[in-house]
């Protein structure tokens, strides 16, 4: 059975031209050009995952997230964002706002994102979080140093605002065949409970992809 792909886009350019690319992959495409618009549609019709714009009239993404994890019949649908949008911050909330991933548009091939929702779907439903690992790094090891200093990081990799040594926090991406994650470094004392990277960013945390090493 075919699975079904609610896109919420305003760009009629873009929205066509992902439209072709998953019924390329061989999915049900349904479309609202706002969030308004998609509120509507899951009234009638509930996809299978929908991939979101952030940026849109009407109801932005970020409203969209908020009613979709307030609502016990929609939250369990996966959503992918897709958003001309690169800020740390707006990724990271977007991703705490229950998205299951973020794709910049200017950087992502369509094709990509198709692939990325095919693996999501592959996935078992408990499974379709961000997974999260946060790591311990030393000051004094390898290129750390050097790291610091081209991103301008705290000194010491220490929290500007308690002093505590800040950690490396990484989410694996699923799409790729070999391990690939996004990473930033968070304060596990400001911020014990949730993974965030807005507030580290605020004292000198920093936000990028980097293949794994075996």
């Amino acid at each position: 059975m075919k699975k079904k792909v609610l896109l919420v886009e305003d760009d009629l350019d873009v929205s066509r031209m992902y439209q072709f690319k998953f019924a390329e992959g061989d999915f049900l495409i349904n479309v609202a050009t706002n969030g308004r618009e998609c509120l509507e549609a899951l009234e009638t019709d509930i996809p299978d995952v929908i991939v979101l714009d952030l940026k849109m009239p009407v109801m932005d993404g970020f409203q969209v997230l908020r009613r979709l994890r307030a609502e016990p019949t929609w939250q369990g649908i996966p959503v992918v964002v897709l958003s001309s949008r690169e800020a740390d911050t707006e990724v990271q909330q977007a991703l705490d706002l229950g998205a299951t991933d973020f794709f910049v548009k200017y950087r992502s091939r369509p094709e990509d994102v198709v692939v990325k929702v095919q693996h999501v779907l592959a996935r078992p439903a408990e499974r379709r979080v961000s997974w999260r690992y946060r790591l311990p790094v030393r000051p004094e090891a390898d290129e750390t140093a050097r790291l610091i200093a081209d991103f301008r990081l705290p000194h010491g990799l220490q929290c500007t605002e308690c002093g505590q040594a800040l950690v490396l926090e990484i989410v694996p991406d699923l799409s790729r065949e070999e391990p690939w994650f996004t990473g930033h470094f968070v304060c596990s004392h400001c911020d014990p409970s949730r993974s965030s990277a807005s507030a580290p960013a605020q004292r000198g945390a920093t936000h990028g992809e980097s293949p794994a090493h075996r």
